[in-house]
């Protein structure tokens, strides 16, 4: 049962991903232990995505650890239990984009 609500975070994000033109993928996690569930490229930054279900869904460390990997090389890492976050983070880079290339112009 806890899978299925956690599976609807998951397609409802990768919508989200997709409708907005991100490249998304699914590492095998079986090569690397606590790697995050799908990983995705938007506007050229790196972002991995975590799912858990909305209540009651809990990182292990060692995807903690990933997490803090991913973080410290410059990635985007996300814990997602609702796709409005995914559009959140997609609507920053937009921004932070938007506003670099707006002060380009400037300069």
């Amino acid at each position: 049962m806890t899978g299925a609500r956690e599976q609807s975070v998951v397609r409802a994000s990768r919508k989200v991903l997709h409708a907005a033109g991100a490249f998304v993928c699914k590492p095998d996690s079986r090569a690397l232990k606590g790697v995050p569930d799908d990983c995705a490229t938007f506007r050229g930054r790196s972002l991995w995505l975590e799912y858990k279900r909305p209540t009651g869904g809990v990182l292990t460390p060692m995807q903690r650890h990933r997490g803090e990997q991913i973080m410290a090389a410059g990635g985007i890492w996300l814990v997602v239990t609702d796709a409005q976050q995914v559009r959140d983070a997609l609507a920053a880079i937009d921004l932070e984009i938007d506003q670099a290339g707006r002060g380009k112009k400037a300069a």
